[in-house]
């Protein structure tokens, strides 16, 4: 009959499609009524729509991860970072070794047990000082700092070094007859090379004149070298000179007496 209204006490549901992100509607679902006698437990009910909403969960994260981006950019950076980083701490360990290296260096040069091999010529230096020095000067650790100033001219191609270190190899090997002559040229060259100014001890003069006496001897001659001082006094049977003067300012050479102690050749000065 029109107007009247139908209530049968039952509530009407609409059945919802699923939607595909899991989901299901947004609306909460109604209470579950009680169940009537005879039907399932209550319990049951509930750890059946537990489980339902367990699986749509479980679906819904592995949708979540399979959509979240992968940041490749930052992992690339990340990457080439961390190559760089293995590169620098390589040089570095190699640096670090070279320092130490060095620093082992200096201690052994700085060692007191090194001392005498830094006082040893280069092989090319050694063969060069034989031949300059021979025996006895060559071998005084007195006249290390002479020796190797006048080796170092001659490398270096000082005309005045090359000049003392030619004369002194030819002492070593010609005969009685050119000794003497060579002798005097042997002395003005060192003063040459050495200017004699002042009234000092020089340890490589008198060395080198020991040992040319024993080169005079070693060839059957009796004659010998006479040193002048600065500040000697003048005479002209035994010394010999173009300036005026009654004093030695400068040596500019030796005298080479006779076997009866007189000049044979007079010594080069300089006169004040």
């Amino acid at each position: 009959m029109a107007g009247e209204l139908y209530d049968d006490g039952d509530e009407i549901v609409v059945d919802e499609p699923e939607r595909e992100d899991g989901l299901g509607a947004t609306t909460e679902p109604a209470p579950a009524s009680q169940p009537a006698p005879g039907s399932q437990p209550a319990e049951a009910a509930v750890t059946a729509e537990l489980e339902r909403i367990a699986a749509r969960l479980s679906l819904i994260q592995e949708r979540l991860n399979a959509e979240r981006p992968v940041r490749t950019d930052e992992q690339s950076v990340a990457a080439a970072v961390a190559q760089a980083m293995a590169g620098l701490t390589g040089r570095l360990d190699a640096l670090l070794e070279h320092v130490e290296q060095l620093d082992r260096r200096l201690e052994e040069l700085a060692s007191p047990s090194t001392t005498p091999a830094a006082n040893t010529p280069p092989p090319e230096q050694d063969t060069l000082q034989q031949l300059v020095f021979g025996g006895q000067p060559s071998g005084d650790p007195a006249l290390v700092q002479s020796r190797r100033e006048l080796l170092n001219g001659v490398l270096r191609g000082q005309d005045k070094a090359i000049g003392l270190a030619a004369r002194l190899m030819l002492v070593h090997a010609v005969g009685s007859e050119e000794l003497m002559p060579l002798l005097k040229e042997t002395g003005e060259a060192y003063y040459r090379w050495r200017p004699k100014r002042l009234d000092e001890q020089d340890p490589l003069e008198s060395s080198l004149v020991e040992s040319l006496g024993k080169r005079i001897a070693a060839v059957g001659l009796r004659n010998s070298i006479e040193l002048v001082r600065p500040g000697d006094r003048y005479d002209a049977t035994r010394h010999l000179s173009s300036d005026r003067g009654v004093e030695v300012s400068e040596v500019r050479g030796w005298a080479v007496l006779r076997d009866n102690g007189k000049p044979l050749t007079k010594a080069l000065v300089g006169l004040r």
